[in-house]
């Protein structure tokens, strides 16, 4: 097992950077086929900032955040299955340690992030009645950290209470308007229910009509859709796929996820590999 030369700590799997501090280690033994290349990623910058970014020092921007991840601890603390959901989440600080995330973005010059709450969603956290505050305390929190550190985070992508519709429009109006968010984040379920039921309708027709921002969506998968056979019905069909471009990821830490492109140049030429990412 390998021991972090920064923060002393033992690193287990196969990790570039250390999940605790953010430090580059130390390359495997094995030499890799993959070459790592600089990505440049240029976004649209955030106009303006809230007054409460240009008030508080460094130190109480950290607290802004941690407000969200404190509410959300409580929260699990009164339901031992959404505590052992999220378990495997506190284990990896780059996605809630600030000084963590900004250390390992150091190590890729150029390297931006567009800001979005991980897994799991805010309605996944907290019922109906409690999800708005979520929301409101995440979309503060993030909305200050772009405005500390657009060099880093040029935008920040909504997230809203899905399972409060009506709190949801209020926060993407707030959000949008007032905090300069650049689109919302929804999930590709709500807790199990799917996102063409009319409830949800407003989300999209407010998004497309009033604001024209993207949507992004994040998968999930309930209970229901653990690994293993996916349920089909009894009768079912298909059809054939001949393509001349195929991308795939991989998760990787940081996420900075392997994207591996396959092109031909018709369905009788052989496949050329190229990696996009990172």
């Amino acid at each position: 097992m390998r021991t972090c030369s920064s923060c002393g700590r033992e690193i287990e799997g196969d990790f570039t950077f250390c999940p605790h501090c953010g430090a580059a280690l130390a390359a495997a033994a094995a030499p890799r086929q993959e070459q790592r290349k600089t990505v440049t990623v240029l976004f649209c910058d955030v106009t303006g900032s809230t007054s409460l970014g240009e008030s508080v020092d460094p130190e109480a921007l950290r607290g802004l955040l941690a407000r969200y991840f404190e509410r959300m601890k409580a929260i699990a603390e009164q339901n031992p299955t959404l505590a052992a959901q999220i378990k495997r989440w506190l284990h990896i600080p780059v996605l809630w340690d600030l000084e963590a995330r900004l250390r390992m973005m150091d190590r890729f010059k150029g390297y931006k992030q567009i800001l979005t709450l991980s897994l799991p969603a805010i309605e996944f956290l907290a019922p109906h009645d409690q999800s708005p505050e979520l929301a409101r305390l995440a979309n503060d929190g993030m909305a200050e950290i772009v405005a500390r550190h657009p060099d880093y985070f040029p935008a920040f992508v909504a997230s809203l209470p899905m399972n409060n519709v009506p709190e949801a429009l209020r926060e993407m109006d707030r959000a949008i308007e007032k905090l300069g968010a650049k689109g919302i984040q929804i999930f590709t379920n709500v807790n199990g229910r799917p996102l063409d039921e009319p409830e949800f309708y407003p989300i999209f027709e407010r998004m497309a009509n009033k604001y024209d921002l993207p949507v992004w969506v994040h998968p999930t998968r309930t209970a229901k859709f653990a690994i293993g056979t996916v349920p089909r019905p009894p009768f079912w069909s298909g059809y054939r796929v001949m393509p001349t471009e195929i991308e795939f990821w991989q998760e990787r830490p940081f996420r900075l996820h392997d994207r591996i492109a396959f092109t031909r140049a018709d369905l009788n030429a052989p496949w050329t590999k190229t990696r996009l990412y990172p």
